[in-house]
């Protein structure tokens, strides 16, 4: 046989080649030996383990570690551990693991109980920021996930201030706003609406969502809106005191909300950063300069007060007890003072009796409530002028009990320092912010099953929303046993009688904020939900409660503009335990009815319409828009009809019986020559209700209210006996230039309808809308004005006109509704004869100017034969009334009528525009009724003498012998007592006047346009036409509703004329006319304001006020079913109210989506400039509205002046000042919605941190940062950063995250330059779809690459970033890693699945079970070892050294002083190889020889330090054991007999025969060995 030798140097280890091709420079087994260690001269030879010592035990389960650097590379790192005993509130803990000069120290950095699982153990990642800012960030996937800083100190036992989202500690208070408007001419602010919000954070930490955001402000001039293009800047500031800070946070965060186009995206700032626990705010109860002017002072009981006079403190002190005010000296300042003790049962003036707490009104009518163990204390400043108002040097706040000594600690110089801070906010400062980011600010309540970072930004994957879903049973249990009801919250709005001497003034709703303005409108039907608030701040879903409608009605302040009292939701809303363990508060949230969804469509007044009796007659028009708005009149007489008053109320020219109403009185300012001035009554009047067979039509030109020049607007007046056998088309013809009003067909004017305010209504249909009348506006007063363009005076010496500015007086004892209609208010010579104007004689005449003014003169000049003869010719005219009302009053039982369908005229409307008015289902007529908004049309006369001419009339005339020298100034004309102009030749008889200059065939022109408004008719009511109705005091009225005869005219009952104003189709069904009577009690109305005088002429003009509603909607907001209510968009209506220890909690919705507002109605302005007749028609009323209607920006408001009014100019409205209080809106989530929670396979990510900011960035992980992956390829097990570019682990398949991707460019010089940080995920790449990662705890990183284990596909890979390398297949460990792949996670708990952990200091990849750690050795590129370091749960490294965690206790990995114990037993080591050299043949094992390191010592050459104790040689079917006992050595050389076969009885003397052998050397030596290499003998 042939001696041969085998040489062993083994370089690795493997396991899966077939023994003919095992290579001799790998091993098969190796056990506790090391082929690379760190000490001197030992790499590629075998070292067995140096032993790990026990450095600290832990009390409990190790189950994070986290190391990290500082700036001088000084290594912490952060032990997460739990079980760490049966207290239960401090079973977890956090410490902090340094490394001193002493050496290792372990310090408790916080104890708690964070729900850590020793079956969840922590993945994290540390971020040195600064020297102060170091912080470590984790998730678990079972709890949020935390960060911490480790240069912070954290209150134990407070276990979520680690969360991402930390919880908000309920407080005795909720944070709440209050807010004031300054005027401050240094503010930047555009026109819009303004709100507040606030959050918490920790200083370099944690962020809540938004806790609490105000009511919506108004930014504008003091009042009056801002135009959109923002060129004018708003003077106004605001003054922001934000009141109980939430002290479990460092500090607070302000947020200015800026929204300056309605529902744009909103401009959003941070204003400010205050700390929670030094900011405080003072307010003030001292008023340091008083003055009675001023009014600075009042005093109250409970709501009701009263303004202190000048002069004797019993003044002050009317309506309170004697023995409760108390006069001294000020201890402090030795001045005299009273002290005002509030009894216990306090008495008002007006003998009301309540025991509401004391009340103080200082500067700005700020309202301090007295707490009832305190008193007022009014100091004067000096003894002689004590008790006068003027000389109070301050009011303060003392202690009741001690009333003149020291006042409470807590009030200090008559103020009180309360838990907050102040902002004093005028648009100058503030940092942008991206408005989405206020929306999701603090994140996502979420769980995340692994992280990783890159670029300063932060990943997390494998989400779980945990978003606190409300259960089913919650829900409905919720929404059957909430109480909701609709109550009437008084406000406190200024409001007295003296107003009514204001003749113009509005309260501005632009002053305040929408929570005081808005309210919900009745009858209108409003979707309610409440929402709770958990304890992260966080707002549930949308729990449904109820449709409802509101049937309590707003109620208006009687003389100042305002809400006395408003409607309001409370609801008691039951709270199960479920949500009162998760939630702390509660909110009301509402889903406004749009346009789609609303019953009451819009308000306003109504106006009759006017016709034209010719064009009636072809109905072209059949009605017209009415010029000017006329009132309706409420004093009635014994015959529940129009009272008709002359000047003297005593010549009444028509029967009691005829329901026409007049206007009387208003006073034009006169100035004589001499400087001297005086005011003159003049008649006017509008015919509000005409009579019914609207033949009389509108007055005659002889009227002070007459409307037309020269006209007999009354056919009876001029018919004579002999004319009353004339037709009806004969009697149309003669009057076919007459006009009335026409009460059955109405406009009605609301801001809804007007489109430079609001075009909603015009996106529905207006079919089968109803209509009923809810209210009425008095009127208040009236500014008239009057323009006249004039060429080629008469008589220039004194021709000419007044100064017209006429204003309509109001003061406590008269209300005015007069206006200006026609006046003589032009002098001029009079023309006296046939042929030419000259006149003969010294005669001067005043002449009536009439809204419809002829063309040509205006004086008494007629036909003129030579036109340049013509003088003192109109150019053009423009008169203007501007109608001012009072605040509305509802009426109790609203009046329905049946109407026909709604025609909407819009804003400019092209001229020949006409509706047409379908009456046939209400008045049984087939043909459709014409309406025009807008009139061109001219009245001709033919000059036949009769009825075709008008009449010259005239006032007075007068003589004056000198010259001509009268001025028109000087006129004081005596005032006719039948209120009628004369003709001018009853005037000047017996002065002849000839026929030419007593009548006029001059046409009239007719030129207006109508804004936008609704026209509808009344449908009949019992077969009789019904008219508008009438509104009359309960003093006037008998109950009756009025009908009026079917064909009575005339001045006496037997006086009967042809039905004129009747279409043909009419006459015939005509049965007369219906007037409901609705009486109310109003002292605006019957003139009792201030008087008991009963004699008084006592009346009132006001106009009816209607709605436009719906009682038919289908699917309103969408149905009721789960769909509809999670497509709805709900917003918060109330504040917020903190849980009690009650079992239900009480909710108050105070935000509607109605105000009362003041609308300008513009109804007629000029149809061209040119226009010789010129009406400007405007009316000033409050009405219930969607439209912030004092969002106006003209300058044009509450000007005695409107001639030059018109939509270019007026009601220009910037809509945002509508803006609902909607960016911060919710949904209602169905039952699938909230099923939806898990996702498994998505990624979501921060925005880029800065290091070192306030606010950590990281934290606020939101829903709008999402990737998901694909589904096919399981769950996101795993995210990991290698060499900066993010890569996912799926069950299936790896990809690179496309963030920030690296593009090189070549530059000039030519050297690349690598362009990166878009700052954005641009997608995913997927580097394979058949490998991946199910257990991310078997992935470990190092220098050189990723290491994990595929359990599905049973290998180790590596990944370097470019290549993945399955280990198994290319280092052949398939077989071992075959059996220990698992398809369970690890955790410490029970180790079920392969660990992979990472030794830098040995450049070792250990994949550890519970059995043993097979290391990879990256010097190596190969499997290098199996170790006894089983269920090692935590492998870290401090300097040079490594540390293993495992059984509680800490170890320093070759930290022994001996080897081969590990983890305190003493283990064995080995090495296996296969000897397969001439593996043709058959061999024969002889011998094996190796080489070491010399440790033993010999005697007589023996030794008990053998390097190895055994040695073990095994075939397919043989196995020999050899002991030391045949182990020798020469010199430096080991040789050891192979044993003979020991696993067969029959052949156990055998040799080891085989083509190949196992050999196997087994050590247990505590001393250091190495193993150079191995040599096999054997023999062919």
């Amino acid at each position: 046989m042939q001696k041969k030798q085998a040489l062993i140097v083994p370089k690795s280890m493997q396991k899966d080649l077939a023994v003919s091709q095992f290579p001799n420079d790998s091993a098969y087994d190796i056990r506790n030996m090391r082929l690379i260690t760190t000490g001197d001269r030992t790499s590629l030879c075998l070292t067995n383990e140096k032993s790990n010592k026990e450095v600290l035990p832990i009390t409990g389960t190790v189950i994070g570690v986290q190391d990290l650097k500082d700036s001088n590379s000084k290594e912490t790192v952060v032990l997460f551990v739990t079980d760490r005993g049966n207290d239960v509130n401090n079973r977890d803990g956090i410490y902090i693991l340094t490394n001193t000069n002493s050496g290792l120290s372990l310090s408790p950095f916080y104890s708690g109980n964070l729900n850590f699982s020793s079956k969840s153990p922590i993945e994290s990642i540390g971020i040195y920021e600064t020297n102060n800012i170091q912080k470590v960030y984790w998730v678990d996937g079972i709890n949020q996930p935390r960060v911490l800083n480790l240069k912070r100190k954290y209150e134990n036992n407070k276990d979520t201030q680690f969360d991402f989202i930390p919880e908000i500690v309920n407080q005795d208070k909720s944070t709440e706003f209050d807010i004031t408007i300054d005027y401050n001419t240094n503010a930047v602010f555009d026109g819009g609406v303004v709100q507040y919000a606030i959050s918490y954070f920790n200083k370099h930490g944690q962020q809540t969502p938004i806790i609490y955001q105000s009511p919506l402000y108004y930014i504008s001039d003091l009042g009056r809106g801002l135009n959109p293009d923002g060129s004018v800047k708003a003077a106004s500031a605001f003054n922001v005191i934000i009141k109980n800070l939430n002290t479990n946070f460092d500090y607070c965060r302000v947020y200015r909300i800026i929204r300056t186009s309605i529902n744009a995206t909103p401009s959003v700032q941070y204003i400010g950063d205050f700390k929670t626990k030094e900011s405080f705010y003072t307010k003030e109860y001292k008023v340091s300069s008083l003055t009675n002017n001023n009014r600075d002072l009042s005093i109250a009981y409970g709501t009701t007060d009263f303004y202190p006079q000048t002069g004797d403190i019993s003044t002050i002190m009317t309506g309170y007890p004697a023995d409760k005010i108390q006069e001294g000296n000020d201890l402090n300042s030795h001045l005299p003072c009273a002290i005002i003790n509030p009894p216990s049962s306090p008495s008002h003036y007006n003998d009301e009796s309540t025991n509401e707490p004391f009340y103080i009104k200082g500067k700005n009518d700020i309202l301090y409530k007295i707490p009832s163990d305190k008193s007022v204390k009014i100091t004067w400043s000096n003894n002689n002028n004590r008790r006068n108002l003027e000389d109070v040097y301050q009011i303060t706040i003392a202690d009741k009990n001690n009333p003149f000594g020291e006042s409470l600690d807590e009030y200090i110089n008559g103020t009180k320092t309360y838990s907050g801070t102040s902002i004093y906010d005028t648009g100058t400062s503030g940092t942008q912010v991206d408005p989405t980011e206020l929306l999701y600010l603090g994140g996502t309540e979420l769980i995340a099953g692994t992280i990783a970072h890159k670029d300063n930004t932060l990943f997390l994957g494998n989400i779980d929303l945990k978003s606190s879903f409300i259960k089913d049973e919650d829900k409905t249990f919720i929404e059957k046993n909430s109480n909701l009801s609709y109550e009437s919250l008084k406000l406190n709005n200024e409001d007295s009688k003296e107003y009514l001497n204001k003749q113009w003034n509005t309260n501005s709703n632009l002053l305040k904020s929408n929570k005081d303005i808005t309210y919900f409108q009745k009858g209108e039907t409003y979707r309610f939900g409440v929402q709770f608030m958990s304890k992260l701040g966080i707002w549930s879903e949308v729990i449904f409660l109820k449709d409802l409608e509101n049937n309590i009605r707003v109620i208006p302040n009687r003389f100042n503009d305002g809400i006395k009292e408003k409607p309001i939701i409370k609801a008691i809303v039951p709270i199960p335990d479920d949500i009162k363990n998760e939630f702390i508060a509660a909110r009301l949230v509402c889903v406004y009815p749009t346009i789609y969804d609303r019953n009451v469509l819009c308000q306003g007044i109504v106006c009759p319409t006017v016709y034209n009796l010719g064009d009636r007659n072809d109905n072209s028009p059949y009605v017209q828009s009415s010029w000017f708005a006329r009132p309706s009149y409420s004093n009635y007489d014994e015959f529940s009809t129009a009272i008709m008053p002359s000047k003297d109320n005593a010549n009444r020219n028509f029967h009691s019986g005829s329901p026409l109403e007049w206007r009387m009185v208003s006073t034009i300012n006169r100035t004589k020559s001499d400087g001297s001035t005086f005011k003159e009554d003049i008649l006017d009047g509008i015919n509000v209700v005409y009579s019914e067979d609207r033949v009389i039509g509108l007055p005659s030109s002889k009227r002070f209210n007459g409307e037309f020049f020269g006209t007999n607007n009354s056919p009876q007046e001029q018919l004579k006996p002999a004319d009353y056998t004339k037709g009806r088309n004969e009697v149309i013809e003669d009057f076919k230039n007459i006009f009335g009003v026409d009460k059955r067909i109405l406009t009605l004017h609301s801001p809804e309808l007007d489109s430079a305010f609001n075009d909603d209504i015009q996106n529905i249909s207006m079919k089968g809308i109803k209509f009923r009348v809810v209210g009425y506006v008095p009127v208040k007063t009236t500014f008239s004005d009057i323009n006249i363009n004039y060429e080629s005076v008469f008589a220039p010496g004194y021709t000419g006109i007044y100064n017209s500015n006429v204003e309509s007086l109001s003061s406590y004892n008269h209300i005015s509704g007069y206006s200006l209609v026609n006046f003589p208010l032009w002098l001029d010579a009079v023309a006296k004869g046939n042929n030419e104007a000259i006149p003969t004689s010294k005669l001067a005449a005043t002449f009536p100017i009439y809204p419809w003014h002829r063309k040509g003169s205006l004086s008494n000049q007629g036909k003129i034969t030579s036109i340049e003869n013509r003088k003192s010719i109109l150019k053009s005219k423009t008169l203007s009334n501007l109608r001012i009302c009072l605040p509305p009053k509802f009426i109790d039982n609203e009046y329905s009528i049946k109407i026909s369908d709604v025609e909407l005229w819009q804003n400019e409307e092209p001229n020949n525009t006409i509706k047409k008015i379908n009456v046939k289902d209400i008045w049984g007529i087939d043909e459709d009724i014409v309406y025009r908004g807008n009139i061109d049309k001219v009245l001709t006369y033919e000059g036949d003498g009769k009825y075709d001419e008008t009449t010259i009339r005239v006032q007075q005339a007068f003589s004056d012998s000198s010259n001509y020298k009268v001025r028109p100034d000087d006129c004081e004309f005596p005032a006719d007592p039948n209120n009628r102009y004369r003709k001018i030749s009853d005037a000047l008889s017996p002065i002849k006047i000839g026929e030419v200059n007593l009548r006029s065939s001059d046409p009239i022109a007719i030129q207006y346009k109508s804004t936008g408004h609704a026209i509808f008719a009344l449908a009949k009511y019992d077969d009789k036409y019904e008219i508008l109705p009438n509104i009359t005091t309960n003093e006037y009225s008998n109950g009756e509703n009025i009908e009026y005869p079917v064909n009575y005219v005339g001045t006496d009952y037997n006086s009967f004329t042809p039905l004129t104003w009747l279409s043909d189709k009419e006459i015939n069904s005509y049965k007369g006319i219906y007037q409901k009577n609705i009486p109310v009690k109003d002292d605006v109305l019957n003139m009792s304001v201030d008087t008991d005088n009963k004699d008084y002429n006592r009346f009132g003009y006001y106009y009816v006020i209607g709605e436009l509603y719906r009682d038919n909607v289908v699917n309103r907001f969408g149905g009721n079913f789960e769909y509809s209510k999670s497509n709805n968009t709900w917003f918060p209506c109330g504040d917020t109210v903190f849980f009690n220890n009650s079992n239900s909690v009480t909710l108050i919705g105070d935000q509607g989506d109605t105000f009362l507002g003041r609308y300008d109605h513009l109804k007629t302005y000029p149809l061209a400039n040119d226009n010789l007749n010129n009406i400007v028609e405007i009316v000033s009323f409050c009405c219930e509205t969607r439209v912030n209607v004092d969002g106006r920006y003209d300058r044009n408001r509450g000007n005695k002046n409107n001639l030059y009014v018109n939509p270019t100019n007026f009601n220009l409205f910037n809509k945002v000042y509508s803006q609902q209080n909607n960016f911060f809106n919710y949904r209602y989530l169905s039952k699938e919605d909230t099923y939806n929670t898990k996702f498994p396979s998505q990624i979501m990510w921060s925005k880029t941190k800065i290091l070192g900011e306030d606010i950590d960035t990281w934290v606020n992980i939101n829903g709008t940062n999402i990737l998901d992956l694909d589904g096919d390829k399981g769950k996101l097990n795993a995210l990991r950063r290698f060499n900066n570019e993010i890569y996912s682990f799926q069950d299936s398949g790896i990809s690179r995250i496309i963030f920030n991707p690296r593009v090189q460019i070549n530059a000039s010089d030519g050297i690349p330059i690598e362009i990166s940080n878009s700052g954005k995920v641009e997608g995913k790449l997927y580097l394979t779809d058949k490998y991946g990662c199910q257990n991310k705890w078997s992935m470990s990183e190092t220098p050189n690459g990723l290491y994990f284990v595929d359990d599905i596909n049973q290998c180790i890979l590596s990944f370097n970033g470019q290549n993945i390398t399955d280990l198994t297949y290319t280092k052949n460990m398939y077989s071992w890693i075959s059996n220990n792949t698992s398809t369970s996670i690890w955790s410490p708990k029970d180790y079920k699945a392969i660990r992979t952990l990472y030794d830098k200091n040995n450049d070792d990849v250990y994949f550890t079970t519970q059995e043993e750690a097979l290391a990879f050795n990256e010097k190596l590129g190969a499997f290098s070892s199996f170790y006894d370091y089983n269920k090692v749960d935590w492998l870290f490294n401090i300097g040079d050294k490594s540390y293993q965690l495992r059984d509680s206790k800490m170890w320093e990995l070759h930290g022994g002083n001996d080897y081969n114990v590990i983890f305190g037993e003493n283990k064995e080591y080995s090495f296996t190889t296969i000897v397969n050299s001439d593996f043709q043949f058959d061999k024969i094992f002889d011998t094996v020889e190796f080489r070491t390191n010399g440790i033993e010592q010999f005697t007589n050459w023996k030794t008990n330090s053998y390097p190895f104790n055994s040695l073990i040689t095994t075939n397919e079917y043989q196995k020999a054991t050899s002991t030391t006992d045949s182990l020798k050595k020469k010199f430096r050389t080991w040789r050891w007999q192979i044993g003979r076969n020991s696993s067969s009885i029959k052949f156990k003397r055998d040799r080891i025969r085989n083509p190949w052998a196992e050999i196997k050397m087994v050590g247990n030596r505590n001393d250091e060995v190495r193993l150079y290499d191995m040599v096999i003998t054997y023999y062919v």
